[in-house]
């Protein structure tokens, strides 16, 4: 029915007492014609007085058409001006009548929207730890997608089932996170994507202590992106690798390291995400690894540029100047090079800080 019909209604049940207005708008519909009313309606709220009258309202409706009233909710907060500019504050509202109507969406292109859509809320829900929601949105998003998903919407059910492990890992569901994992590792395209989840099986082996499982996954990781870490290693390979990061830092300005080129090759942040990932579980059991680790993300931050992962780079090589080799001076360069790179990738400076204040512990062990 038309805006006009639909405001003279909705000024009838609000003098009946059913609905109340969110503000005043609903004063200005009567001095527009019909094309004005059709624009400015989206911005006039009403909210039922009661919940008891939403409830009465609802139950005398065939449930078929309960779904189809939540999924016209849904779009058109999704789509109306309004509530984009306020999608962030909006967006459990419209996720929740969204879902509700899920089996009356036909289109391929819908279901995609939904799923972004879905995929935002997941995100801010695992924010919040609100790990039985995010999983909720998931899970009915995989279901939307049908059996054929991996199929007709690779991208999104990549995107789904990584986050599905995710919250399996945080809620503390090790074997159904892996369970998860291997499922998309099974199904993975790329090396970077498949490492993306050998990322996660590294995560989740560690904080279940199962420290060679999550050096093994990570070595696998590396070979898949052509950088293997050796089976075997010495601590004369270290020295060796140790000195020619020495080398090329001596022959370079901090100011250089600070304003250094970011790292842009999707294969290499891939791998530097991994190093990352494995300096917990191999300080654990192979502190030579360990050291080895560190050596290489240094070496591709200063031949390639910095990510996120640099900043931690930085810290726990002045660590290992610091305290095993003694150089304090060039510790204390890197530690502040640390939170400078941190500050420049856009990492949470806090931590950052943390691990540098870390080192300067082992730099003064080094100096005394």
């Amino acid at each position: 029915q038309s805006e006009t019909q639909t405001s003279g209604e909705l000024e009838a049940a609000m003098r009946d007492g059913f609905v109340v207005p969110a503000d005043e708008s609903h004063q200005y519909m009567k001095f527009f014609n019909a094309a004005e009313l059709r624009e400015f309606a989206a911005h006039v709220i009403y909210n039922f007085a009661h919940n008891r009258f939403q409830e009465a309202m609802l139950g005398g409706m065939p449930p078929q058409d309960i779904g189809r009233i939540h999924l016209k909710i849904g779009r058109h907060l999704l789509h109306c001006g309004l509530h984009q500019t306020a999608e962030q504050d909006a967006l459990a509202e419209i996720v929740g009548h969204v879902n509700r109507g899920l089996a009356f969406i036909e289109t391929d292109a819908e279901k995609v929207e939904v799923v972004r859509l879905n995929a935002q809320a997941v995100k801010q829900a695992k924010m919040a730890a609100q790990y039985d929601t995010a999983r909720q949105y998931v899970t009915q998003c995989v279901a939307l997608l049908g059996e054929t998903r991996w199929q007709a919407h690779y991208d999104a059910t990549f995107e789904l089932f990584q986050e599905w492990a995710d919250i399996e890992c945080l809620s503390g569901n090790f074997e159904q996170a892996e369970s998860l994992c291997r499922q998309v590792l099974e199904q993975a395209r790329t090396p970077i994507e498949t490492a993306s989840i050998y990322r996660l099986l590294i995560t989740q082996y560690t904080l279940q202590a199962a420290y060679h499982n999550a050096i093994d996954a990570g070595k696998t990781a590396m070979a898949l992106l052509e950088f293997p870490l050796p089976s075997e290693h010495d601590a004369g390979e270290i020295d060796d690798e140790i000195t020619e990061i020495q080398r090329i830092l001596d022959q370079t300005k901090r100011a250089t390291l600070l304003h250094a080129p970011a790292l842009t090759q999707p294969t290499k942040i891939a791998a530097m995400q991994i190093l990352e990932t494995l300096l917990t579980p191999a300080w654990n059991i192979d502190p030579l690894l360990h050291r080895l680790i560190i050596a290489q993300m240094m070496r591709i931050s200063l031949k390639d540029g910095h990510c996120p992962a640099s900043a931690t780079a930085y810290a726990l090589y002045g660590v290992f100047v610091g305290s095993a080799v003694g150089v304090a001076e060039g510790s204390g360069v890197l530690v502040g090079s640390a939170v400078g790179v941190a500050e420049g990738a856009g990492v949470f400076v806090g931590s950052a800080v943390g691990v540098a204040e870390g080192s300067a512990v082992g730099v003064g062990a080094g100096a005394g």
